[in-house]
Order: C-alpha cells, then structure tokens, then sequence
C-alpha cells in the first residue's frame, strides 16, 4: 500500500455527484442510486480519474498487486449511504480487495475509521515492511509498546488480502531491485561527471520499479536507515536529496 495523491474532479463531474447525493439523502435506495449512476458519463470519468491516480499499471488501491477494476466506497454504502457520491469516498480496488472488505469497516471509540485510506493517509506511519519476507505489520507505537490500531486493522487478513503470496514477492522483488539500482550508483560514482550520469539513471530505475509502496518505506521511512540506503546518504548527500525530491 502507498500514498495516492487524490485529484480533483472537473466542476461537471462533482455536480453530477452532489445532486445524486441529494437525491440518496432524500430517499433514495442506495442500490437503486448506484446502479443507475455506474453506467453514466459522469461514474466513466470518476473511475478515469481514480486509474490516472495511480499510473499505467492501474494498481488497486490497497493491495497494490491486482488491478483495480472496481470503484469502492472507503466508508460502506451499505452502511454509510451519506457518502456514497462524495469524491473523497471513492478508491479504485481489485475485485478480491472490493469482495473482502464489503461492509467490514471497524471504527475507533470516536467513530473515526480503523482503515488506512491511502488517498489520505501515508500507510507507512501505520506500517512496517520486513523486507526479507516482504510482509507488513502493524506499526508499534512507541508511546504503548503495542500495534497501532490503525495498522493492525488495515493488516488484518479478514478485511484486506495484503499479505498473499503474490503481494508478498513483489515487495521482495522490488526491495532486491532497489537495492541493486543503488549498488550500481555507488560503485559508478566515481567521479563528479559520473555520478551525475548514474543519478539519472538511478532516478529512472526507481520510477520503473512496481513499487507497491517499497521505494517510499525505503526513501522516506524506516527503510532509509538499511543499506546501501545509508551509505547513500552520507557518502553522496546530494544526490539523495535529489532522488527524494524525483519520488516525492
């Protein structure tokens, strides 16, 4: 799971939203609301939109694995139909992730969702990557010495399927791909002419790579203090510096 960047919807589009919001908030069945809308020009640049957040490979939302091809409300709409056309409700998700999520939606004491929503939440403040098995877990906080509710939720195999085989071996192979791609950037920079030459080439690879949310655990978060992640940063300050701000 990664950060997605939500982007904003063309004027038409969101008054199309608002006024079928109004007619669910006055009544309106929400199967009947949503049925009707999936097949109009509207819901069709809704989920163009939702695709283009997330780059040609069209990853879902929150497995980062299978393609998304559903569109799915955060909050329920069986459960919330208050929210079933706002915009921020929206995610694009595989048709496994859409199946097993459902109306499994845990809230804390104050009513705030458990589930980390990758279009408003970094995942990896609530996340830990093990980049050998290439599992997730929840975080531990360090205040309580225990999981994060927020990551322990969003890990639980009963509401979302982030930990299968197939998820699980695409962050290992990316992990082994960026750990290579920085490896070659370290022994190539061996002057000041070539390692300008390797940093681009680097900052091409890591866009390349499926990441699956790995390059950011790696560049922003706790993986940034594994190796070659290290020596980077303290033997080419620069060149790190400009890497992150190619990621960011």
């Amino acid at each position: 799971m990664k950060r997605i960047h939500r982007r904003p919807l063309d004027q038409r589009t969101l008054s199309f939203l608002t006024r079928r919001q109004v007619r669910v908030d006055a009544g309106q069945l929400v199967q009947q609301a949503w049925r009707t809308a999936r097949s109009t020009r509207a819901l069709n640049a809704v989920r163009d939109i939702l695709r283009a957040m997330v780059g040609i490979r069209e990853r879902c939302f929150f497995c980062e694995d299978s393609r998304g091809s559903d569109i799915e409300h955060f909050w329920p709409k069986a459960l919330y139909p208050q929210h079933l056309f706002s915009w921020d409700n929206l995610l694009l998700v595989c048709a496994t992730c859409n199946r097993l999520k459902g109306t499994r939606f845990p809230l804390d004491g104050a009513g705030i969702p458990l589930l980390i929503n990758p279009t408003a939440d970094d995942p990896w403040v609530f996340l830990f990557l093990d980049p050998a098995t290439g599992n997730v877990v929840a975080r531990i906080d360090p205040q309580t010495g225990l999981p994060m509710p927020r990551g322990a939720a969003t890990v639980d195999p009963e509401i979302l399927p982030l930990n299968i085989e197939a998820v699980t071996e695409g962050r290992v192979r990316t992990s082994r791909r960026l750990r290579a791609s920085l490896d070659r950037f370290l022994v190539a920079s061996v002057s000041a002419v070539a390692e300008q030459a390797a940093l681009a080439a680097l900052i091409q690879e890591v866009r390349d790579i499926d990441a699956q949310g790995v390059v950011s655990w790696f560049l922003l978060h706790d993986g940034r203090q594994l190796q070659p992640f290290r020596t980077m940063q303290t033997n080419h300050a620069q060149s790190w510096a400009a890497l992150i701000a190619s990621h960011s």
